[in-house]
């Protein structure tokens, strides 16, 4: 099995006939996987429950019920197969797949065997894109038990939607399977719900996720090494979710930055260990870093929680959520530290070097700047609680939306990218007297961009209020012309270097005040998307336009000004707060930590630093 002959039987498989392409399906998975047989076949339970499927797998050696019907307990995957899939059809086949998550089965004593089903949907080709397709299970998803779940669609004309995990904190993202139905430990995993656009990966995951769900669920059978195979490439992540402390997948907006965090030091002054919490649905998880074992801290903590440990690829520790506060956790450590000999814990500093942000880590810019320099640094210039509270209130949702923004840009770009592709590879538009296309697209497609419009406009927006913390006010920037010149007069009086650069970021701001203005007023109507006629007879989709730019490059652009914006005015309200001698100075680019990619850090008066001055560009976010 090689990348090439997936490649080639996904071809055979796509000019498969409609009455041709089950068994063809069949038969391809029934090649890949020798002693498992696939095919159209009823499933029966113990209880008699049965659901009939055009695909599913078992031993090929499995004794048929009475019924004639394969037993539940012999079937590791179960496919929904058609030639054409659309949303009604996604959802009779969520419902009819439910089903098969229902049966019951048999426990087993082997740890390393699964007995849960795996399920897909296995199409030629799809009436909607597949962002569509994930937003549907999406929705779907919030009307069924995380157990009875789709857990795969594959559409071999366009790529794939399913789950990808990673423990929190590690770089490495991997495919998943159905989890267990009975799990004592709440495994500190974030889990996406992804889509792969790549036409080429769809057979290749099928095969991949299939041959792994066999090899938990047949632990005696030698099955081939598919690790060739793996596909590759990116991958947009639709929703983000965590298991809550009830074993239940719930749908996250946002990870939480840390609390609590803590030192262990040994008698020589070695740091052994950094540890935190990090707060997890209604409870939290302790994450760690370091050589010494976070097992060895637990036993003598006094927490009645799980006493399993995780270990990530990059070399974080991590507990089993559990229902541990920041108070009960400073607490443990105390206990810890009145117990042990030869070392000694301290409160660190407020460190956000390690927190992740979806997907993201402190190796980008934007998670480094917006996340962990704001929260580092208000630690020293806010010293009061209550502002501390204020502030954290006040920033967590510019954080939320910002992370929002972000990501929905990229599904925007993923979007028109994939629509570009299938008209002009003749998918889904053809010529004949007239151009024809034969997806909805613009509905959509419009919905997604009026909904970031709105984000990013509701962000900046809020962002005053952070500022008024620090006693800078800047309301006026959002209001109409006559009051924002008065406001700026007010303020060039006394901060003459922001009153600059409020006016120079102006007009782009104004921009897009006003088309928000306009769409949620009903003003404005999206134009309808344009297409023509190639010299070789083929389609073309030309890219739509906000204010006169492509959407894709007014949203980089846009994303980019806004992230600057509340970057640079908040480091501002930082610099105007700072203590003396300490003051506020910019690490050149080529001397940031590529681990840690901050952009500002505290300096001191009169050791040869420069103070930062806040000054208005359109360089890019990432490039300054």
């Amino acid at each position: 099995m090689t990348p090439e002959s997936l490649e080639q039987i996904r071809n055979q498989l796509l000019e498969a006939s409609e009455s041709e392409f089950v068994g063809a399906v069949n038969d391809a998975l029934t090649a890949f996987y020798g002693p498992i047989a696939f095919a159209s076949k009823t499933i029966e339970d113990s209880a008699g429950a049965t659901v009939s499927l055009e695909s599913v797998a078992y031993p090929a050696e499995t004794e048929p019920l009475a019924s004639g019907a394969i037993p539940a307990d012999a079937v590791a995957i179960a496919n929904i197969v058609c030639d054409s899939l659309d949303l009604p059809s996604l959802r009779l086949a969520f419902g009819k797949l439910r089903q098969v998550k229902r049966l019951a089965k048999t426990p087993s004593s082997n740890t390393a065997k699964t007995v849960e089903t795996l399920t897909a949907v296995i199409a030629k080709s799809s009436a909607v894109t597949l962002d569509a397709v994930a937003q549907e299970i999406r929705a779907l998803n919030r009307t069924a038990p995380d157990s009875e779940r789709l857990d795969m669609v594959v559409v071999l004309s366009q790529g794939v939607v399913d789950y990808k995990m990673r423990f929190f904190g590690d770089d490495q993202v991997n495919m998943m399977l159905p989890p267990s139905r009975v799990r004592e430990d709440v495994v500190p995993v974030l889990v996406y719900l992804a889509v792969d656009g790549n036409p080429s990966n769809s057979v290749k995951s099928l095969a991949f996720v299939s041959a792994a769900q066999c090899r938990c669920f047949y632990p005696e059978i030698a099955f081939p090494d598919v690790r060739g195979i793996v596909p590759s490439g990116h991958v947009a992540l639709i929703a983000t979710y965590q298991y809550d402390l009830s074993n239940v997948l719930r749908e996250v907006d946002a990870i939480a930055p840390p609390l609590s965090p803590f030192s262990v030091v040994a008698n020589d002054g070695t740091q052994l260990l950094e540890l935190w919490l990090q707060p997890w649905q209604q409870g939290s998880v302790i994450v760690a870093k370091g050589q010494m074992p976070l097992l060895g801290l637990l036993v003598p903590s006094g927490l009645n929680i799980s006493k399993r440990v995780f270990q990530t690829s990059n070399g974080f520790q991590l507990s089993s959520a559990t229902p541990l506060d920041a108070a009960g956790f400073s607490q443990a450590m105390v206990r810890v530290a009145k117990r042990s000999r030869g070392i000694s814990i301290r409160k660190s500093q407020q460190s956000f070097t390690l927190a992740k942000l979806l997907d993201e880590g402190t190796t980008t810019p934007f998670v480094a700047r917006i996340s962990m320099t704001p929260l580092t640094i208000r630690d020293i210039v806010l010293n009061d609680k209550g502002l501390v509270k204020k502030f954290d209130d006040r920033f967590q949702p510019i954080l939320n939306g910002l992370i929002r923004a972000r990501s929905n840009a990229k599904e925007i770009e993923a979007l028109w990218n994939e629509h570009e592709a299938a008209v002009a590879s003749g998918r889904i538009a053809h010529v004949d007297n007239a151009i024809h296309v034969d997806v909805a697209f613009d509905g959509n497609f419009n919905d997604k961009v009026d909904g970031l419009i709105a984000e990013l406009a509701r962000t900046l927006k809020k962002f005053q209020k952070v500022a008024k913390i620090f006693g800078i006010d800047i309301g006026f920037f959002f209001q109409n012309e006559p009051q924002f010149q008065k406001g700026l007069a007010a303020l060039r009086s006394v901060d003459p270097e922001l009153a600059d650069y409020l006016q120079a970021a102006r007009p782009w701001a104004q921009d897009l005040r006003l088309f928000r203005d306009d769409l949620e007023h009903g003003t404005y109507v999206h134009p309808m998307i344009q297409y023509s006629r190639t010299a070789s007879n083929g389609v073309e989709a030309h890219e739509p336009l906000i204010l006169g730019v492509p959407v894709r490059q007014y949203f980089a652009t846009t994303v980019s000004r806004v992230n600057r914006f509340i970057e640079e005015i908040l480091m501002w309200c930082y610099q105007r707060s700072m203590p003396t001698p300490m003051m506020l100075t910019e690490i050149p680019r080529a001397s940031r930590d590529p681990n840690k990619l901050e952009r500002f850090k505290i300096g001191v008066e009169g050791q040869g630093e420069t103070r930062w001055i806040i000054t208005y560009s359109e360089a890019p976010f990432d490039e300054v």
